[in-house]
């Protein structure tokens, strides 16, 4: 089973040579002359010894000088030595070119994976598909394959030379074949099942690494380090104690082949001196063919000591191929229905929702939002309503009820134009490395007078202001050295950036300070206009001017009406605004 998968695997890596085939056909011939050069050596010493040193003359009997064959052996080596240098220059562009591609569908699929099936990766394992397993599937092209067809052509060639020269000592030296081939394929067992569990390791430790470092300031404020410690070390721990198993096995080739290698030259100079006397062998070729079993060994000492990289490659590209698999489930972003203008009317219709595997956390939720209302949703930690909006923005399908924006059901409209109409202010701000212009635009071609329009509505305009480089200054990774209050108000420019007809606020204003909110509340009486607002805060004060409210609980939506009107029922949403005091 394990082995046609392993075949599987092979054939689908070969296929990224297809669009390289000149390339890969120049690297063959080159591989070609390498080996010609290399199984040429022997027999050039055979002639020395049996035409030159024998017979103790520096002209053989057909009146060739050891000086022409001395001319014509550095001939033929610095041959080798050019078509070498060829084939090292043409492999290493190759992998490189196949290392980028792979790279490229990685990448992606993680961009277009639905936010469904993201959760169920960490980012470790991401990181380590794009990085560490993109590298050893490079690898495998670069050395290893490459290694693998050009010690495969030279062990078949020294074969038919050795059976040319002798067939009987040949037979003899191949005794060792049977049981040298029991020991590598044990090996080979051994190296790719812990591989398996190395590369495991490896990507839960990347990810450790990858969320402690992100969360070292919670991890300092609350004393954490020696937990932190004793986890990390474990993880550690595991891995030595796996690579100690890999450097065994690897260690174990090398010597294993030369074992075997001694034992086969024994086996030809014992057998080839008994032949010699009875004069069915020369000098000459029983030299020639003690350097054919060292070329045969050589690159047999070779794959045994390639097993830990083929294993890795393997075991990396099958990794790959799982993720890459996840391509028939990607979002069809351009599927669906255009939507050129969106008025910003929006209807749940009956909708209740579960995540996988989890129990519903939106029951029978129905509302109707108008053109141009600011609309709020208000209930405790998890009673929906972030769910309301990751199903607004198409992350997810309903599992009961309907959509509907426009009239049109959500499903039915193109994702890529559905969320270029929607916009959104999180409550946790993402910045990424680069300028403030790229973190504002995204990469889309966004005119200045818009942008500049963002900068005001969104009260960031002092915010450039105060920085000489202005759109250009520079952001760090996650947007170090912004504080909180900055972040949001950049979140809040690069929203109204995009000139979204659905505006979209969740839990913006609960992680800053009481002027910056002062800013923000600004900031969306100006987004809001001529716009669907939906927000969600658990600082009431935000959204007391809301056209509509909704309060949820536990998925469920237990009241609606306008601030007034739910002040005067005297129910939940009363009790949490009396609660929240100067709120």
């Amino acid at each position: 089973m394990k082995s046609a998968r392993a075949k599987g695997t092979f054939r689908r890596l070969l296929a990224y040579l297809l669009p390289h085939k000149a390339l890969s056909l120049s690297i063959l011939g080159l591989i070609a002359a390498v080996n010609l050069s290399a199984l040429a050596k022997p027999l050039f010493i055979k002639v020395l010894a049996d035409e030159f040193i024998v017979p103790g003359a520096f002209i053989n009997g057909q009146g060739r000088s050891v000086a022409v064959l001395a001319f014509a052996y550095i001939g033929v080596m610095l041959f080798g030595m050019g078509a070498f240098y060829l084939q090292t220059l043409l492999i290493t562009k190759l992998g490189m070119r196949i290392a980028c591609r792979l790279r490229e569908e990685v990448f992606s699929v993680i961009l277009h994976m639905p936010l469904s099936r993201l959760n169920h990766f960490s980012a470790g394992r991401l990181i380590t598909r794009t990085t560490n397993d993109v590298e050893a599937v490079s690898e495998l092209f670069t050395d290893i394959l490459v290694s693998l067809i050009k010690d495969g052509i030279l062990v078949v060639g020294v074969l038919l030379a050795m059976v040319r020269l002798s067939p009987s000592l040949t037979g003899w030296a191949f005794l060792v074949l049977p049981p040298m081939t029991a020991l590598v394929l044990w090996i080979r067992k051994q190296i790719h099942a812990n591989w398996v569990v190395l590369k495991q390791i490896t990507g839960r430790l990347n990810g450790f690494i990858a969320e402690n470092v992100s969360g070292m300031k919670i991890v300092q404020l609350f004393n954490g380090q020696q937990a932190k410690w004793r986890e990390f070390t474990r993880l550690n721990d595991d891995f030595y104690q796996h690579a100690l198993v890999q450097m065994r096995m690897h260690s174990l080739s090398g010597p294993s082949a030369n074992l075997f290698e001694s034992l086969a030259t024994v086996l030809i100079l014992g057998m080839g001196l008994g032949a010699m006397k009875a004069g069915t062998a020369d000098i000459g070729g029983l030299i020639a063919l003690t350097l054919y079993i060292r070329q045969f060994f050589v690159p047999v000492a070779d794959l045994a000591e390639s097993f830990t990289q083929i294993e890795s490659a393997l075991v990396s590209a099958d990794r790959i191929f799982e993720l890459l698999e996840e391509k028939s489930q990607g979002e069809r972003l351009r599927q669906g229905i255009a939507l050129p203008i969106l008025r910003g009317e929006i209807e749940f219709r009956h909708v209740s929702f579960a995540y996988e595997g989890e129990e519903y956390v939106l029951k029978d939720v129905s509302f109707h939002i108008h053109p141009g209302e600011t609309f709020a949703l208000v209930g405790q930690t998890g009673s929906g309503k972030t769910t309301i909006i990751s199903l607004l923005c198409g992350f997810y399908p309903v599992n009961e009820g309907e959509i509907l924006l426009d009239g049109i059901p959500i499903e039915a409209l193109s994702k890529r134009d559905l969320r270029r109409k929607i916009s959104v202010v999180l409550q946790d701000v993402f910045l990424f490395s680069g300028t403030l212009r790229e973190n504002i635009t995204l990469g889309d071609d966004i005119p200045p007078k818009v942008l500049e329009k963002a900068l005001a509505d969104s009260q960031a305009r002092g915010l450039m202001d105060r920085n000489p480089l202005g759109f250009e200054a520079e952001v760090l990774e996650a947007g170090v050295g912004y504080s909180m209050g900055e972040r949001q108000i950049l979140s809040f420019a690069r929203a109204l950036a995009h000139d979204p007809a659905i505006f979209v606020l969740d839990e913006a204003t609960a992680n800053i300070d009481t002027k910056t909110e002062a800013l923000i509340q600004k900031a969306l009486e100006e987004a809001s206009a001529h716009r669907t607002t939906l927000i969600i805060a658990h600082r009431l004060s935000t959204i007391r001017r809301a056209d509509h409210i909704l309060v949820l609980e536990q998925g469920s939506v237990v009241e609606e009406g306008s601030h007034l009107e739910l002040m005067a029922q005297g129910g939940r949403y009363e009790a949490m605004v009396s609660g929240a005091g100067a709120h």
